[in-house]
C-alpha cells in the first residue's frame, strides 16, 4: 500500500538474471573448464547457488529460471516474508499481495500488537477494531488487571468495574485473604465477613485445627470446643493411643477407659503377641486360659 512496484515479464527477467549471472566472478572450476554436468549445473542456478555457471545455460534455461525464481518470490511475498522483492511482482499478482498484506495487517491490529499499521485499515475496520481494543479493556478493567486503562472508560463503565472490585474484595474478605480490604466494605457486608470469619474460626477450633483463635471464641463457643477436645482425649484414650491425656478424663470414663485397656491386653496374650500382652494386669483365670491356650499352640506345631 503506497509503494511502488517494477513489473518485469518472463524474458526481461531472463536478461536481467543473465546478466547479474555473467557480472559474477567466475569460480576456480571455471577457470579450468570444468563445467561439470549441464543438468547438475541447471538445479544449481535453479537453487540460486554461487557454483551455477551461467555459461552453461541456454535461453530457454534462463527463462525457466526467472519463472521459477519469480514464483517464489510471489510466494514469500504473499507469505509475509522479510525476504519478498515487491519490485519483480507480476502485475497480475499485485491484487493477491496486496491483499494478504491487508488480511495480516488486519490481524495485528484486531489482536492489539505494536506492529499494526492503521493506515492500511478500511474506515469500517478501524470502527471494529476501536470497539474491540475498547472491549478488551474494560474486560481487563473488569478482572482487575493491571493492564486496564480506566481513563478508557465511560462513566457507566467505570461502575461497572467499581462494582465489581468490591465483589473481588468482599470475596477476599469473605475467605480470610490477607489481599481483604476492609475500608472498602459496607456496614452490612463487614458484619457478614466478620460472621463467616467467626464461623470459620469455630470450625478450626472445633477440629483443633492450627489456625484456631481461642481469643475470638464467643462464651458459647468455648463450650462446644472444649467439649470437641474432650471426646477427642477420650476417644484417643479408649483406643490406647500414646497422646490420650487421663487428667482430661472423669472417673466413670476412666475406668471405661481401663476396662478397653483390659480387654485389648486380654486379646494380645490370647493371640500369642506377648510385645503387647501384660501379663501383671490378668486375672488369674485369664492366665489359666492363656497357659492352656498357649499349650493347644505348642501341640499343634509338633
Amino acid at each position: 500500500m503506497g509503494q511502488t512496484y517494477y513489473l518485469y515479464g518472463a524474458r526481461t527477467a531472463a536478461v536481467l538474471l543473465a546478466v547479474s549471472l555473467a557480472l559474477a566472478p567466475p569460480l576456480p572450476s571455471q577457470q579450468r573448464g570444468s563445467a561439470g554436468d549441464a543438468d547438475s549445473n541447471f538445479m544449481r542456478c535453479l537453487d540460486g547457488l554461487s557454483s551455477c555457471q551461467v555459461r552453461l545455460l541456454g535461453p530457454q534455461d534462463l527463462t525457466r529460471i526467472a519463472e521459477a525464481r519469480q514464483k517464489k518470490n510471489v510466494d514469500l511475498c504473499l507469505s509475509g516474508a522479510p525476504a519478498c522483492d515487491p519490485t519483480i511482482l507480476p502485475k497480475a499478482e499485485l491484487p493477491r499481495v496486496a491483499a494478504a498484506n491487508a488480511r495480516r495487517n488486519l490481524e495485528r491490529c484486531s489482536a492489539g500488537t505494536a506492529n499494526c499499521d492503521p493506515t492500511m485499515l478500511t474506515t469500517e475496520d478501524s470502527k471494529r477494531i476501536a470497539a474491540d481494543r475498547t472491549r478488551r479493556n474494560l474486560d481487563r478493567c473488569l478482572e482487575g488487571s493491571p493492564q486496564c486503562d480506566p481513563t478508557q472508560l465511560s462513566q457507566r463503565e467505570v461502575e461497572a468495574v467499581d462494582q465489581a472490585a468490591r465483589k473481588r474484595n468482599l470475596d477476599l474478605c469473605l475467605r480470610g485473604s490477607a489481599k481483604c480490604f476492609p475500608l472498602m466494605l459496607s456496614a452490612a457486608e463487614a458484619k457478614t465477613v466478620a460472621a463467616e470469619l467467626s464461623r470459620r474460626n469455630v470450625e478450626s477450633c472445633l477440629n483443633a485445627a492450627s489456625n484456631c483463635d481461642p481469643s475470638a471464641l464467643q462464651p458459647a463457643d468455648v463450650i462446644r470446643v472444649r467439649k470437641a477436645a474432650h471426646q477427642r482425649n477420650l476417644d484417643r484414650c479408649l483406643n490406647g493411643a500414646t497422646t490420650c491425656d487421663p487428667l482430661m478424663l472423669t472417673a466413670e470414663e476412666s475406668a471405661s477407659v481401663a476396662a478397653a485397656r483390659s480387654r485389648r491386653n486380654l486379646e494380645n496374650c490370647q493371640a500369642g503377641i506377648y510385645a503387647k500382652c501384660d501379663l501383671s494386669i490378668l486375672t488369674a483365670p485369664e492366665i489359666a486360659a492363656i497357659t492352656a491356650a498357649e499349650k493347644q499352640r505348642a501341640g499343634r506345631g509338633k
